[in-house]
């Protein structure tokens, strides 16, 4: 039996998964800073910041971040499968969550 839910969905977020479950990457914003850190002499270290995230569809994405403080929308392995050319996930996921408050489905009162 395989999980019919993304990672991004949170466990009290009734709302069905839209696309690929992995269109979308959402990290926190330490996870992007540590890619632009420097070292001794200026070298950069670059860690494992591009492991870090959590992969979603863009519905999930967007709850996701925008219930986040300072998260980011990247483009995840199946990015654009099926969309036309532009209509990047990670912008729709961005532009979804500008129209939300954090932890919408609770705030609307939306149940399983």
């Amino acid at each position: 039996m395989t999980d019919s839910r993304c990672a991004a969905a949170h466990s009290t977020d009734p709302s069905p998964c839209e696309g690929p479950h992995d269109a979308v990457l959402i990290r926190e914003r330490r996870a992007v800073a540590t890619r632009k850190r420097t070292g001794v002499g200026g070298v950069a270290i670059t860690g494992r910041a591009d492991l870090d995230g959590v992969p979603g569809c863009v519905h999930h994405g967007a709850r996701l971040l925008a219930s986040m403080h300072g998260g980011h929308a990247y483009p995840g392995p199946s990015n654009d499968t099926g969309r036309e050319p532009g209509d990047g996930a990670a912008t729709e996921a961005y532009r979804r969550a500008k129209t939300l408050k954090p932890f919408d489905w609770v705030t609307r009162g939306d149940t399983a």
